[in-house]
């Protein structure tokens, strides 16, 4: 729950621009609503407009959770409806439209706790008149989590293992230069198990994958084993 803030960026986290100059200073934040990356203007920001939501939540789906989700449909563009963004997007993804799955299970959950949150990454109370409505619940390796905003939102992905295996497979595929493969998944579960039990560093989980086998050996192909 800290960044580090200038007077031009201050309004950004409801404080005073007074208070500041043209230096960076690291200031710690509401913790009530901040916490993390995720939860920081830069982020936010990335992904705006009406259908901010969707883009969130497939953001963190596919990049902190790894999950899979299927290739959108082709449609026409629909017409969002309703009075806060939201109900706008429920219209179109909600129970009983053809996003009702995929969106009402996956990308919305971790999306709508973020409404707390304007374009800009300024906090709010309200959207077009109306109070926020920032509680989901998302179903994780160990079952369905409910939260309500983006910092308890944080906390059930920091607790959970879809987040740890999901950062320990992104360290092998940069680290390794390659896709995971199926003979991958030991040594990330046992990665992910200590990430999240144990609180390992990035240096830590590096050190972990070059002293494993995957690192230190090649798998021999049909042809190779035939000669």
């Amino acid at each position: 729950p800290s960044s580090y803030v200038t007077a031009d960026t201050a309004p950004l986290y409801g404080l005073d621009p007074a208070d500041f100059g043209d230096e960076l200073v690291r200031t710690e934040l509401d913790p009530s609503q901040r916490a993390g990356l995720f939860t920081q203007p830069g982020f936010i920001a990335s992904h705006d407009g009406d259908t901010a939501p969707i883009h969130r939540g497939i953001f963190l789906n596919l990049y902190v959770l790894c999950t899979e989700l299927p290739p959108p449909p082709v449609f026409d563009p629909p017409t969002l409806e309703g009075t806060t963004r939201r109900e706008r997007i429920n219209s179109i993804t909600g129970p009983g439209t053809c996003g009702g799955t995929c969106h009402g299970e996956a990308i919305n959950p971790v999306g709508f706790p973020y409404e707390t949150f304007d374009d800009f990454g300024r906090w709010r109370t309200e959207d077009n008149g109306q109070p926020i409505d920032a509680a989901a619940a998302f179903r994780f390796e160990e079952g369905t989590v409910g939260f309500d905003g983006p910092v308890e939102l944080a906390g059930a992905i920091a607790d959970s293992m879809n987040a740890h295996r999901c950062y320990a497979k992104n360290w092998l595929e940069y680290a390794f230069g390659r896709p995971v493969q199926l003979g991958d998944s030991p040594v990330l579960q046992s990665i992910a198990t200590q990430s999240r039990d144990e609180g390992l560093s990035v240096k830590e989980i590096l050190i972990q994958l070059v002293d494993s086998t995957l690192f230190r050996t090649r798998r021999v192909d049909a042809e190779e084993a035939s000669e």
